[in-house]
């Protein structure tokens, strides 16, 4: 019950919506709760595939924001769900960073996502966009349709 409030659900709400729309926008492959090996290195929370391109979602229910890198939860998401894209999915990988922020803070986590060395930077869905299923649904088409 206890990893089910602190964010389970959110995985949960994000894996199914994706089923949802999958034959819409041509997702081949989801799965939630991707562990590396035996030893789980690291879990992914959630990852689907469409013409051989990895889509990873992290989701987080920190709905706090702060630009400091070590302070933010959301932010360290961010960095590391892009960072574990690449490495399980290649260049052409796609991150998604899933959480419970207000649209306010967005386009400041969107910048400080982007690195300087290029890249391109994890896409960002915030609270606002997760309260309405329809929406959100509509939200994830548009990162698959793209």
């Amino acid at each position: 019950l206890q990893s089910f409030i602190t964010g389970d659900f959110l995985e949960e709400y994000i894996f199914k919506c994706l089923n949802e729309i999958k034959e819409e926008v041509g997702i081949y492959e989801i799965v939630w709760s991707l562990k590396n090996g035996k030893d789980a290195k690291f879990e992914v929370d959630v990852v689907a595939s469409k013409n051989n391109n990895l889509y990873l979602f992290s989701c987080t229910t920190d709905n706090s924001y702060t630009t400091d890198k070590k302070k933010s939860i959301v932010k360290n998401k961010g960095f590391e769900a892009k960072e574990r894209a690449t490495q399980i999915g290649g260049k052409n990988a796609k991150a998604i960073v899933v959480s419970c922020i207000s649209e306010d803070f967005k386009s400041a986590l969107e910048d400080d996502l982007k690195e300087k060395k290029g890249g391109v930077p994890p896409e960002v869905i915030v609270y606002e966009d997760l309260i309405d299923k329809e929406a959100l649904k509509n939200r994830l088409k548009g990162i698959f349709i793209k």
